[in-house]
Formats: C-alpha cells, sequence, structure tokens
C-alpha cells in the first residue's frame, strides 16, 4: 500500500513525494504516515477498508484523526494521477515562499534570491509552465515583507524574472520604474531605474521597453512598493484568443488596491504591430478561484501612442499585473470600410441638407410654423442635426486619447440620440390621440393646453435627466472609447452597464411602444376605412390620423430598425443597412415633410412663382430706365 498526499494548492492531485509509510506492528491496527509538509490530506488503510482524514497542524497524523469518508481500494489507482516535475518544482516554491513569510519581518532580499533562480530556472525551459494564482500572490506578499538591508531601494534582476521593492514617502519620492531596451533578450540589472518622475525621456521606445507612472498620492505617507516583472508570458497561460505584446508587470503598493479618481499609467512598447484583425489594448491577470487566470481590460484604458517613437499607455483604476494584449475584433475588407465611411458622409451630408431645407421652410412660411406638428418636426431636425454633425464630426476626428473633447463629443451624441428617440415617442403618441379622437371626441389632443410645451419639455429634458444622473452616479461612465466596441468608432461613449441602462433599454422601450402605437394604428384605420357610414368631419380627423400613422412608421423605422441592424453590424451587410438608413435620417424627414406634402409643395411653388414673377418685373423696369427710347 502506498501513502498519498493532496496539497491544498493544487486541489485534486495526489503524490507520494513528500510523505514516509511506516507499517503498523500488529494486525488491524492503522498505517502510519510521516509527511514533511502541512496542510496535507493522508489515507489510512485497516484490514477491510482505506479512510481519508485531515490534518493541518502537525508533522505526524497518527493522533486526533477523524474518519471522514471511505472509498474502495481498487479506485485509488484512478484518481491519484502523478505530479509532473515542473508541477512539483511549482509546490516547493511555493511551500518555501511560505516559510519565509512565516518568519514574519526577518526576511532578507537574500533570502528571496535562491527562489527566484528557481522560478527564473522555470521560465526559461521549453516546456509550457502554469503558475497558479497562489504563487504570484505570494511573490508579491514578498515584496511587502522583506528587508532591504538599511536601502530605500534593492532589487534582484534574473534572466527571465526581476524583483524590485522601494520604501517611499516625502524622503525618498519614487513613484515609477523604468525598464530599458537592451541588446539582448534577457533582462540586466542596468536596465531597471526607479523613478522620482516621469518626462517624456523615458517614453521614448528605441530606449525604453516599459515605464510605470504611479499618481503622487502614494508619497502622502511612508509606505513600501514592489513590482515583479517578467520577461515573457510564460508564466501567464490560459486558452484564451488574447495574445501579451509587452513586458508583463506587477505592481503592489501596500494597504493600496485600488484608485478613486487617480490612475496608475503604464507604458509599454509593443512587441509587434497588430493585424488588420486585432487591436491592441491594456490587460491584467484576473485571478480565479481554481487559481487559474485571464486577461480582462475592465477599468483600464488604452491610449495609442500618437508617435511611433513614444510608448503606448494604459490607464488603470487599480493595482495587479498588467500588460499590453493583443485582442481579436471584427474587421472588415479594406475597401468595405472606406465605402462604409464615404456612405456615413454622404449621408450625414444628406440629412444636414434636408434639415436645413426644413429649417428654411420653417423660416419662410409662418402658416407652416403656426401648425402644432410643423413644429414638433422641426424640433426633431434640430435633434437630427445635431446627430449627423457628431456623426461628421467622429468620421474625421479620431480621438487618441480620453480629453474633455472627446468627452463632450460623447455626451452630445447621446444627448441628440435620445433626444430624438423622445421626439419618436411623442409622434406615436400623437398618432394614437388622433384615431381616439375619430371616435371618442374627449380624447381629442388638441384640446390639451400647452402640448407644445409638454411635448418639448420631455423630449428636450428626459434625455438631459439620464446623462445627469448617468454622470452623478458613475462619472467615469464615458472614460471608455467606443473604438474598444466598434471598429471605426473613435469616440469616448458610454460602456458596460452604464451603455446598456442609458442607451439599450430606453431606445428599446421606445421602439416597444411606437410597435404596438404603429399596430393598433394600422387596425383601426383599416377598420375605419371600411366604415362607409363616417361622416365628412370624422373623414377628415382620419385623414390626419392616417398621415400621422404614416409618419410613425416611417419614423419607427428611421430610428428603430437601423439601431437594430447596428447591434449585428459585425455582419458587413448589416453594416451597410445600417450605416445607410441611420446617416440619411434627415434627407429621408425632408422628402417626408416637405416633398410628401400637398400644402407645403403650393407654399414652394407659390414663392418661386412669385419671385420668378418679381424677378422678370424688376428686370424689365431696369432695362426700360437704361434704354429710354
Amino acid at each position: 500500500m502506498s501513502w498519498v498526499q493532496v496539497l491544498a494548492s493544487l486541489p485534486g492531485i495526489w503524490t507520494q513525494t513528500f510523505c514516509e509509510s511506516i507499517r503498523p506492528t500488529e494486525a488491524g491496527m492503522l498505517h502510519r504516515c510521516d509527511c514533511s509538509i502541512t496542510p496535507h490530506t493522508a489515507i489510512y488503510l485497516d484490514l477491510s477498508s482505506v479512510t481519508t482524514t485531515t490534518e493541518a497542524t502537525t508533522m505526524e497524523t497518527t493522533e486526533d484523526l477523524t474518519t471522514t469518508d471511505t472509498i474502495d481500494l481498487t479506485t485509488t489507482t484512478d484518481v491519484t494521477p502523478e505530479l509532473t516535475e515542473i508541477e512539483l518544482r511549482i509546490l516547493l516554491i511555493i511551500e518555501e515562499i511560505k516559510e519565509l513569510l512565516d518568519k514574519g519581518d526577518s526576511i532578507y532580499i537574500i533570502d528571496v534570491d535562491d527562489i527566484l533562480d528557481e522560478i527564473n530556472d522555470l521560465l526559461g525551459i521549453e516546456e509550457d509552465v502554469v503558475f497558479p494564482g497562489e504563487l504570484l500572490t505570494l511573490l508579491d506578499d514578498l515584496g511587502t515583507r522583506i528587508h532591504l538591508n538599511g536601502s530605500l531601494t534593492d532589487m534582484i534582476v534574473k534572466d527571465n524574472i526581476a524583483f524590485l521593492a522601494a520604501d517611499v514617502g516625502h524622503f525618498n519620492p519614487v513613484i515609477g520604474l523604468r525598464v530599458a531596451t537592451r541588446e539582448v533578450e534577457a533582462f540586466m540589472t542596468e536596465a531597471f531605474e526607479f523613478l522620482v518622475d516621469v518626462n517624456i525621456s523615458h517614453l521614448l521606445a528605441k530606449r525604453t521597453e516599459a515605464v510605470v507612472d504611479l499618481p503622487r498620492s502614494v508619497l502622502d505617507s511612508p509606505r513600501r512598493i514592489s513590482f515583479v516583472v517578467f520577461l515573457t508570458n510564460r508564466a501567464f497561460q490560459y486558452e484564451g484568443a488574447n495574445v501579451i505584446n509587452s513586458r508583463v508587470i506587477s505592481i503592489n503598493v501596500v494597504n493600496l488596491t485600488q484608485f478613486d479618481n487617480e490612475v496608475v499609467k503604464l507604458h509599454f512598447r509593443p512587441m509587434e504591430e497588430p493585424e488588420r484583425e486585432t487591436k491592441r489594448s491594456c490587460g491584467y491577470w484576473q485571478f480565479q478561484p481554481d487559481g487559474s487566470g485571464y486577461w480582462s481590460q475592465e477599468g483600464c484604458i488604452f491610449v495609442s501612442s500618437t508617435s511611433s517613437f513614444l510608448l503606448d499607455t494604459c490607464q488603470c483604476d487599480h493595482l495587479t499585473h498588467f500588460a499590453e494584449i493583443l485582442i481579436p475584433r471584427p474587421r472588415f475588407s479594406e475597401s468595405d470600410e472606406r465605402i462604409l465611411e464615404l456612405l456615413s458622409i454622404i449621408g450625414c451630408g444628406l440629412s444636414i441638407f434636408g434639415v436645413t431645407l426644413i429649417a428654411t421652410t420653417a423660416f419662410l412660411f409662418n402658416t407652416w410654423r403656426s401648425v402644432f406638428r410643423n413644429r414638433m418636426w422641426l424640433q426633431l431636425c434640430v435633434a437630427l442635426l445635431i446627430l449627423s454633425l457628431c456623426f461628421l464630426l467622429v468620421a474625421f476626428v479620431k480621438y487618441d486619447q480620453y480629453s474633455f473633447s472627446c468627452l463632450v463629443t460623447g455626451v452630445v451624441l447621446h444627448y441628440s440620440l435620445l433626444a430624438s428617440f423622445c421626439w419618436m415617442l411623442v409622434v406615436a403618441i400623437i398618432a394614437y390621440f388622433d384615431m381616439v379622437a375619430v371616435q371618442y371626441t374627449i380624447a381629442n389632443f388638441s384640446s390639451i393646453p400647452n402640448k407644445l410645451l409638454i411635448t418639448s419639455g420631455f423630449s428636450w429634458a428626459a434625455p438631459a435627466v439620464v446623462i445627469a444622473i448617468l454622470l452623478l452616479i458613475s462619472p467615469k461612465s464615458y472614460v471608455r472609447r467606443f473604438e474598444e466596441m466598434a471598429p471605426s468608432g473613435s469616440f469616448c461613449y458610454p460602456s458596460g452597464l452604464a451603455l446598456w441602462l442609458s442607451v439599450y433599454a430606453p431606445i428599446a422601450i421606445i421602439l416597444v411602444v411606437n410597435f404596438l402605437v404603429f399596430i393598433y394604428t394600422i387596425g383601426h384605420v383599416t377598420w375605419s376605412m371600411r366604415n362607409r357610414n363616417l361622416g365628412k368631419q370624422k373623414m377628415d380627423s382620419m385623414h390626419e390620423a392616417i398621415r400621422c400613422a404614416r409618419i410613425g412608421l416611417v419614423l419607427m423605422f428611421l430610428f428603430g430598425l437601423p439601431w437594430i441592424f447596428g447591434l449585428f453590424a459585425y455582419k458587413v451587410i448589416c453594416a451597410y443597412v445600417f450605416t445607410v438608413t441611420v446617416t440619411t435620417q434627415g434627407f429621408l424627414l425632408f422628402l417626408f415633410i416637405v416633398c410628401g406634402n400637398n400644402d407645403t409643395r403650393n407654399m414652394w411653388y407659390n414663392k418661386i412663382k412669385f419671385t420668378t414673377k418679381y424677378r422678370r418685373r424688376y428686370s424689365q423696369r431696369t432695362m426700360q430706365s437704361e434704354n429710354p427710347y
């Protein structure tokens, strides 16, 4: 019978390495197992069964044992796979670090040197190495506990890993770290430099591989900061699609893991330029409960360098293991992207042209402007004009970093989008009231006092309230650039939960209401047209209701379906439909309101006719005055 042990650091992996079996001297007695590492779980054998017992406090397991489970001996070999050599070495390193930490404050930098030699050897082998989260965490713990031999800073540098620590405060204002470039693919001591200030000379890509720039607030009180720098990604293996594109740096500050209104800036030199199907981003190692991990982007912003001579920047609001990563993203062919961008510019230009003509109609014709529905269309056009201008701004201006102008663009775009949908909801409600008025004269929308004030207040104020609440609750809602979610966007826009609650949810609610109103309106109009007993007065109201229903249909398409296609814009066909229908909304509204309305066409016709007649008379009078004979 062989005795086995499972270490808490790797549950479910069995080995016999650290235990010695002592046979009983008499029949019927338990077997004894002496193990050199705790905690552990050992299996004891009597004449008829195997029992599992847990011991976490002593080197021997022969006293005060509690039997917890009984298993058949024949199944033991099926559940006890042997550890590989690499796994055993990792377990030994973990136990060595734990023993050091158990010493309390009597840990010196020289005590860590042998451990880093072992880790360096593991990182240098060709086989895959999976570092459990416990090992990475223990390395960070060492940085906060070791003595620096009377110095304020110290470091241990190996070929594949570097361990650095500093006691900081106003007496030693270290706020960062620089990793310089080297001629060889290995770390050297002279490549590492503690920084008391970060300037542009530190960010030159030819001279520097990585720079850490901590907020000045870390110097408010004396504390320890430590760094662990990995040459490659061998310690961070996982099955995801993200690929590390820089050195990996772990940052640890005593009593500080999260920043409220500040960020830590990490500057990386990419190892390779991304292909069209990938893009650069910031990543941090997210630990999993089972000891594994993956690269996450939450809480970090990637700022691409504006010059090929400077490093890229990652801005993160917390401390952990960081790197620049390459992530996949949907991309179209170069020809499709050029066509889509051209269609966006043309569509926005047409919308601005159409909205301008509608505004000109309102300015020239007082009778047109005095009609409530026309004034409603006019305000809708203002929202569309702002939306189109924002789209054009996004098409021509690429924000390389988060700034006030980027924030303003995102807020205005967000506001104009919600305002347009609110006006669409108003149109649907008016159509509903007009349909009710056909049957129930008491439900006539025209009888409502101050209806323009009510509709305008709702459509313009509701989006402002939504955005104000969003900024009040989460001031950083617009920090993440939309380019991280869409291939063609480079502007600040809400992301995550804020995107769903402040953009998708209001739009979805309005679309559902408009769809129900549209179905009811079309059904009622169809029924009314079949009823021959309607009077002329009611037929006039019915014609107006049909007009409103038609408007509701057009607006539902213009403001509804295109955004649904936007959810599937990673497919080229949906991207074309989305681009064409969204960007031309203002122009299509002009075709419907001005060109499709007989009264408005007649106003323009008479205006043009009068202007032409006046010009002819003026021209004749001028000719007569110049030629009196």
